[in-house]
């Protein structure tokens, strides 16, 4: 069996990459290599075997804060035939991050389980199943997410798809992450998926007397879609967040997509509970994780890292100044 190993990064052009099949969801697909070199100027690798037939892992390679690299497979970012090739495929990423001097490999499976010698993490996703019709959707509401719907239409709610409200979005994402100090994208790294991947990206946004409100941003392909970001405004006179999975849900419908999965939620949480009541169903997900040698923590390290967690706490921070800080830490993490 051909191993191969593939790396794309800013500095590598034309490098030819092999046909992949099967990805089950966007997040996974190879076009994402270059969103995460254009935004954040790291090196992704794909390894095949047998040019993918058999098998495919996608990686990138990050710096945490105190400089230890670390090589992340994509979301959904491994695929095999068997458990022996998923095997071969986790050593030859394990092969690779002693190779570029990794401290880390971590390995999300999705909502595959696999049978490996590696710390395993289970989270849990919500996935819903979309049936042919608009129609059949809406009979499997409860009565008051109906309702609900309802309401918001009855306010005189649009909504309009496309790139055009991409800047209102942005901001409507990085305030709710201000609110909960949770690192956050550059502004860059959305528009780059509009760019790199049109054909498989759409902004569902809602207004309210013509003002931004709300909008919601999926991914999707020929084999399901995902609930990737929401850009809903904290202080607004109504809520639009089940119009806009409705919206989207149609959406999908229309593109005759037939699984929606609406991402992570801690279990029990209100999101969790959200997307729960709105007909999503949790399944277990799954990350791999392998230490390879000790984290490094130098002393500078550590003091540059108490101070940005200590301004990002700050009730006193200029919301300019606090965003790029939040944009600096994700960069030193898990890019997607």
């Amino acid at each position: 069996m051909k191993v191969d190993l593939y790396e794309i990064s800013p500095n590598k052009k034309n490098v030819f990459l092999p046909s992949i099949k099967e990805v089950a969801f966007p997040i996974s697909d190879i076009k994402w290599a270059q969103i995460l070199n254009s935004v954040y100027h790291t090196s992704a690798y794909l390894i095949t075997l047998d040019d993918g037939s058999k098998g495919w892992l996608f990686l990138y390679m990050v710096k945490d804060i105190y400089g230890n690299k670390q090589l992340h497979s994509f979301k959904y970012g491994i695929h095999a035939k068997s458990d022996s090739l998923y095997e071969v495929l986790i050593e030859r990423a394990r092969k690779l991050a002693e190779e570029i001097n990794c401290q880390s490999l971590s390995i999300c499976s999705g909502l595959t389980k696999l049978n490996i010698n590696l710390i395993e993490t289970e989270k849990k996703t919500l996935l819903l199943d979309l049936p042919s019709t608009e129609e059949d959707m809406w009979e499997k509401f409860r009565d008051k997410t109906r309702n609900s719907i309802r309401k918001a239409e009855k306010e005189s709610i649009t909504i309009e798809r496309g790139y055009q409200n991409l800047r209102d979005f942005y901001q409507g994402y990085s305030e709710r992450m201000f609110e909960k100090r949770v690192a956050i994208h550059p502004y860059e790294y959305f528009e780059n998926m509009f760019k790199l991947m049109p054909n498989n990206t759409e902004l569902i946004t809602a207004k309210y007397q013509g003002e931004y409100i709300g909008a919601v941003l999926v991914q999707y392909n020929c084999e399901g879609a995902i609930y990737l970001f929401n850009g809903t405004n904290s202080f607004i006179p109504t809520s639009p967040n089940q119009l806009l999975l409705w919206e989207m849900s149609k959406f999908c419908i229309e593109k005759q997509i037939k699984v929606l999965d609406m991402s992570e939620s801690s279990e029990g949480s209100g999101v969790f509970k959200f997307k729960k009541n709105f007909g999503a169903v949790p399944f277990s997900f799954y990350y791999y994780t392998l230490e390879l040698f000790q984290v490094r923590k130098p002393l500078l390290g550590k003091v540059k890292n108490r101070i940005v967690n200590n301004l990002i706490q700050s009730d006193k921070l200029y919301f300019p100044f606090l965003k790029k800080l939040l944009v600096y830490k994700r960069s030193h993490g898990r890019l997607q």
